[in-house]
């Protein structure tokens, strides 16, 4: 099974990036603060397409970051989630 990491600069370590992930959506829900959402679907998405193989989950991220930035009239987000979409798809 393969694995992505990430480095943890605080303490120096590997950590497994849907860990990662997970404290990224924990933190946001303790804060509310959700302005981080988009990069955070765009990292979910990469992981699932490029990891896990897993293109519906990967699709789920990219419209949950696409609605995010409809609902937040970001024109410009909205253009760039959909290159980048198309980039990691093309077949």
């Amino acid at each position: 099974m393969k694995s992505m990491y990430a480095l943890v600069l605080k303490n120096k370590s590997l950590t497994k990036m849907e860990e990662i992930l997970k404290m990224i959506d924990h933190i946001m829900e303790r804060t509310k603060d959700f302005s981080r959402l988009p990069i955070q679907k765009i990292l979910e998405w990469k992981y699932q397409l490029c990891i896990e193989e897993n293109e519906s989950r990967a699709k789920d991220s990219y419209n949950k970051a696409l609605l995010f930035a409809q609902m937040t009239d970001d024109k410009y987000l909205e253009e760039q989630l959909i290159v980048e979409w198309n980039k990691d798809t093309k077949k």
